[in-house]
This record gives structure tokens, sequence and C-alpha cells, in this order.
């Protein structure tokens, strides 16, 4: 579980390291990190300048450095204040100027969902027992590792954790992903690896999928014990840190899994860093109604530029291709996986145009043919684009055609439109 941590230490601003202030970081998921210091200045004097970094060390003189702070309040009297400070990012073991000097040679991830899709375990499931002797035998994996690229690489390798008690004995068995560059990765790059493995566990579990943990290692930053160099943990807090939710456990309602994509798993994670980057845009488009809510109309224009960028960018199409044309195009290429839900191409295509040239324009000449829709009709419209867009995203990953019926488990069965 990702706890609530609060950090008494020090800290102070880059520009004045001599006045320092006692405060208290506060990290948990779902929330950016909190800085409260106690300045013994009155409040007129407080200096509310936007800073780059805030500096610190926690009680064991452990640096932390801050970035992108703001201060979200502050408080005070004539001779001390209150300053509350949110920050984009905590780094908790490296001390940093700005991002710009953000560099690490190793970026960890813990990541909802990655241990049940990897299917990599140590325990032994082949000594089955009886009803009055249980025999658990767990062998640690070898690590895995895979070369996307001259200079990056990725491990798998199985973590575990034993605790016992006079009456309980207890392993529990995770996963971490890691990406090693000798050049070394900055903060935008770490972004966008993680986002990457956020958007493939996404496709293959069909939900929301957040970070657990980040830890950070750095070449020239650890210890040398007998000759052997020990790198340093660094920690990487923001607000997209969350905590583990059930996943699924049956191989038949995951679309994909490791196993499915390991021949080569180097050459299909550089394949899909570069779709990612490349298709950008209507990812970003779709996954904006995966990680929130809005309303059905705004999902639908959302869902609908997804796939006007989608089109454009597979098939050069910027120009000279009406938008109908586009989305039928994609619905009969899918057509033998859509049988029931959407089985003439052109005529949904004609209804998703007039729907998105309405709550584009708000134009009534859109409403004439009677294809407008809203309410629980919008949604299940909704939903039909969103399948469509996901078959031709697995298609171009490589994932096999047939596993594109398990889309359709993340259908709602009754739609109830509430007067």
């Amino acid at each position: 579980m990702t706890e609530k941590r609060e950090i008494l230490g020090l800290w102070w601003l880059p520009s004045n390291t001599e006045e320092r202030w006692v405060g208290t970081l506060t990290l948990e998921p779902d929330r950016s990190p909190r800085l409260v210091v106690t300045v013994p200045k009155a409040f007129v004097q407080l200096d509310r300048k936007t800073q780059s970094a805030i500096h610190g060390h926690d009680q064991h003189g452990k640096s932390i450095t801050l970035l992108f702070p703001s201060p979200s309040r502050s408080r005070g009297s004539a001779a001390l204040s209150q300053i509350d400070f949110t920050a984009n990012y905590a780094v908790l073991g490296l001390q940093l100027t700005d991002h710009t000097a953000f560099c690490v040679h190793s970026l960890s991830l813990r990541v909802q969902h990655l241990y049940e899709w990897s299917g990599i375990t140590g325990f032994c499931k082949d000594d089955p027992g009886t009803l009055h002797d249980f025999n658990i035998r767990y062998t640690r994996p070898e690590k895995q590792t895979f070369q996307i690229d001259s200079d990056l690489s990725l491990e798998l390798q199985a973590t575990y954790w034993i605790k016992h008690s006079s009456k309980e004995k207890n392993l529990e068995e995770d996963l971490v992903l890691s990406f090693e560059s000798r050049r070394g990765l900055d903060l935008s790059r770490c972004k966008d690896l993680l986002n990457a493995i956020r958007h493939l566990l996404h496709f293959a579990v069909l939900q929301p999928v957040y970070p657990l943990n980040i830890t950070l290692f750095r070449t020239d930053c650890g210890n040398t014990y007998n000759g052997r160099f020990i790198p340093n943990e660094i920690e990487l807090w923001n607000s997209i840190i969350r905590e583990r939710v059930e996943s699924e456990c049956l191989s038949e309602r995951w679309v994909f899994q490791f196993k499915d994509v390991q021949t080569d798993f180097g050459a299909f994670m550089a394949k899909w860093l570069d779709y990612v980057e490349k298709f950008g845009e209507p990812l970003g488009c779709y996954f904006m109604t995966v990680y929130h809510r809005p309303p059905h109309t705004v999902e639908h224009l959302s869902l609908t530029q997804a796939f006007e960028a989608y089109h454009g960018i597979k098939y050069v199409s910027h120009k000279g291709r009406d938008f109908k044309d586009k989305i039928k195009q994609l619905a009969e290429a899918n057509k033998p996986y859509l049988k029931g839900f959407i089985d003439d191409p052109a005529d949904f295509a004609v209804t998703v145009l007039h729907n998105r040239n309405y709550y584009t324009h708000h134009n009534p000449k859109w409403k004439k043919d009677g294809r407008v829709v809203s309410g629980g009709d919008l949604y299940r419209l909704n939903e039909k684009l969103r399948l469509l867009f996901q078959m031709c995203v697995l298609a171009d990953m490589g994932i096999r055609s047939e596993r594109f019926k398990r889309l359709r488990r993340q259908l709602v069965s009754h739609i109830i439109d509430y007067v």
C-alpha cells in the first residue's frame, strides 16, 4: 500500500541558502506534494516571487528538491508567518537547481495491473498439498532484460516481501519494470516512458492505470562497498501516484498479456514507444475520456477528434477526404468484430458525422434526418466509437484480431435515462 508520509525537515530557496525554515512535507496518493513552513518574518515581508525549486533535507540529512513549487496561501502576524507550498514533483534523495538539471540513468516503476499482466511469479504451483498439509514454495524468477535501442533497455524483475509473526507468515510478490539508459533520461523522457507503460497496460486491461511507486538511480549517486558500487535510491513523487487496485485474475478476460508479446519484446516496445509519439494527438483525445468523466457531448467530440487525427496521421488524409468516409473506412476494416454492434458502417458513419457536426456547430440542419442523439443513445454511440478506436490501436500493435471480442466486456448492459 502506498501510504501517506509526513517528512519534517529544513527548507530553503536556492536563491537564499542562508535563510532556512522548519516545515513538514506531506506526500500521499492522488495529491500534489505539499510543504508547510514557518517563516520568522512578518506577513508583509514575505517574498512571493515564483521559484523554480525549493531545497531541503529531512531529519537524517537526506536531500529533497521540490520542482515547480507554487505558494497556495500565506498567513501570519507581525513576527511569524506560515506558507503553504504545493509542488508538481518531489525528488527525494537528490538536490537539483531546477528541472533542467534532472538526469537519471534508471527509471523503475511499480504500476497498477503490471504484475497481473506479466504473469511472472516465483510461486510454484505444482505442489497442491492436501487438506491438512500445505506446501508453499517460492523461487524468485530471474530478471528479464530486453534491448529497445542502442541506448535504452528494459528490465522486468520480480520483488517480494516477507512478514513473520507468531501466528502469521506472509510473502507478498510484485513486479518492477525498469528503463536503463547510459546517456541519461531527463524529466520529460521519464514522463513519456511512464505514460507509454500506462497506455500499454490500459489497452490490455481496459482500465485507467496509475503508478504505485517511481524510483530513480544515477551512476554518480551512491556508495562503494568492498569494491562494489551501490546506487542510492531516489524517489519521485507527484499527484499521479495511486494505491493498488484489484486487477483481472482470469487470463481470458485480458485483451492481451505479456506472454502474447514476449517474443522479441524489445522490438515490440521500440515500436510502441514510436507509436505513442507518432499518434500522441489521437491517443491524447482518447485518454481524456478514460481518465476524466466529461459530459457525453464533450466525450463525443473528443473521440471524433481522436479519429480525425488518427486517420490523418495513418493515411495522410488531412486534405480532400470527408470525415464520414474516414469513419466508414475504419468501421469496414473491423466489421467482422463489430457484428451486432455496428452492422452497417456507412449508416454508422453518417450518424457519427451528424452528431459531430451538430455538437460542434449546433446547427439545426444536422437534425433534419433524425440522427442527432442525446442521453443514453449518445452514450451508446460513444461506446461504439471507443471500441472502434481500441480495435484500430490493437491492430496497429499486432494483437490478434480474435481478441477483439474481449473488448465488449466493458460495455454496459442497460442504460437508463433519468428525467
